[in-house]
């Protein structure tokens, strides 16, 4: 284990009451124990013994502390933009949210640079709690920007390393791909700095580690060059598109799709840096909020009466019709407003497998459409791809990667069936060699998990070496990861 931080000493003599007292100050729920916390979507809450609000890494040990002498559970979280129980817990709940800076690293690769940023080599150390926006923001005083992005830039950066959050585009990998090094409060206490050398088995772990192995205080990674980018899309048939698959992912450096089940429409997007000038995306105000709520009216009368689940798609489907060029910095390009709450699922497969992965899928929403209380998938179903990885529990470890998503939105916060539509996609996509993304509220246990991630062994080991009492864990992560080994 790392040396113990020299403040560290003090907490072991400190008597319980002053650690309450301590603590009271970053109270995120007013002292109030047992406030709920819910995610982002609304559709997974807890009631947590204590929610803290860390200002900072001190007061991250104190919560740790107080954790291991009252057997509690302790989960980090971000933003609670995950779709499923991933951040959940009966135990402290420390929200990172003001751990959001950019700082100082006083070791190599930085030694003796004095700014946050090495812009030489392109290397940025991070807080945990800054969400992508932010994050991008901050760079982009040194003209730096994020190497691959996802469609949301609201969640946190460790939260985004923690899942393997992505992108779309084979020439980049996952967003933790792209972490040098990071500095993790463990369970007894203290802290270690792991990378590809040091501590290689918690690096590994950690990369895609849902919160089990530590909470993360530090991230170094990679950045590149700020860029614009001309983004292309245009629609095609499903038939051509999943015929064109590979050469489509490969033909772009960011490639995404959008497949609207209800017509059988392909929206592609092609995206690559330029040095054009800006041609920013046209657009009336009104649309979008036209698009918006009708989308949303629609889909809350398809509750009551199914067919309306395919006029909205047929709605949504017109809008995207045509082609369209524009010129763009980055996030203008990928980052996307996620207006609707929603329930969604995600699993990524060999690009190679996905083209009969995809027409089994439309086999099988074309036989929900003509049955009259058939399912109504809503839409779009997004396609997106990443280079392979080495990151033990990452989707995309060891293999191009092809992930395709599945959404079912709650219309004006009113809930919707998903659960067998989302059994049944399970099922497809298993047969296909598909791996869930852990964000994502999936159902599969640690036995075929097993079978899915060469390395599942090795992280359940680090898991218990690193957190032998277990104070990093909750229900989702004995569920998915531990129940049974």
């Amino acid at each position: 284990m790392a040396d113990v931080h020299p403040n560290l000493a003090p907490l072991s003599e400190l008597d319980l009451n002053t650690i309450y007292r301590r603590l009271d100050a970053i109270r995120g729920d007013g002292g109030n124990a047992g406030a709920r916390f819910s995610n982002w979507a609304r559709t997974y809450s807890c009631r947590p013994a204590a929610i803290f609000e860390p200002r900072n890494e001190d007061d991250c040990r104190l919560v740790v502390e107080l954790g291991r002498r009252e057997g509690k559970t302790v989960r980090a979280v971000g933003v609670g933009h995950s779709p499923s129980d991933l951040a959940c817990t009966d135990g402290y709940l420390v929200k990172m949210g003001k751990l959001n800076q950019l700082v100082e690293l006083q070791s190599p690769p930085l030694t003796n640079i004095p700014a946050q940023v090495n812009e030489e080599k392109k290397i940025v150390v991070s807080q945990p709690g800054i969400t992508l926006s932010a994050l991008r923001i901050a760079l982009e005083p040194h003209n730096l920007a994020l190497p691959n992005v996802g469609s949301i830039a609201a969640q946190t950066l460790a939260g985004a390393v923690a899942t393997a959050t992505h992108g779309s585009g084979l020439k980049d990998g996952v967003i933790s791909s792209h972490v040098l090094s990071l500095t993790i409060l463990l369970s007894d206490g203290s802290e270690m700095r792991c990378s590809k050398t040091d501590h290689s088995d918690l690096f590994y772990a950690s990369l895609c580690g849902l919160g089990s192995t530590g909470i993360i205080l530090e991230l170094e990674l990679s950045v590149e060059e700020k860029l614009s980018f001309k983004d292309v899309r245009f629609s095609t048939s499903f038939d051509h598109a999943v015929r064109d698959l590979e050469e489509l992912a490969h033909s772009s450096q960011y490639t995404r799709m959008w497949w609207f089940p209800q017509t059988n429409v392909v929206q592609v997007s092609l995206s690559d840096p330029t040095s054009e000038s800006k041609k920013p995306q046209r657009s009336w105000s009104i649309t979008p909020l036209i698009q918006f709520h009708l989308t949303q009216f629609l889909l809350l009368l398809g509750l009551i009466f199914p067919v309306f689940n395919l006029w909205a798609g047929y709605l949504v489907s017109w809008f995207v019709r045509g082609k369209t060029v524009t010129i763009d910095e980055g996030h203008k390009i990928f980052n996307l407003d996620y207006q609707y709450l929603q329930h969604t699922l995600e699993f990524a497969l060999p690009i190679s497998s996905a083209p009969n992965c995809l027409r089994d899928l439309r086999t099988y929403f074309d036989k929900e459409h003509k049955n009259p209380y058939g399912l109504r998938p809503h839409f779009p179903v997004e396609i997106r791809f990443s280079e392979e990885d080495e990151i033990w529990l990452s989707p995309s470890y060891g293999r191009r990667t092809c992930w395709i998503g599945i959404a079912q939105y709650k219309p004006f916060g009113f809930d919707v069936p998903h659960e067998e539509l989302f059994s049944n996609f399970t099922r497809i996509l298993l047969l296909h060699d598909a791996r869930p993304h852990w964000a994502k509220a999936h159902n599969l246990g640690p036995g075929p998990l097993r079978k899915l991630f060469p390395h599942f062994d090795d992280f359940v080991e680090t898991v218990k070496k690193y957190d032998p009492i277990g104070m990093f864990r909750n229900e989702y992560v004995e569920r998915h990861i531990l129940s049974g080994s």
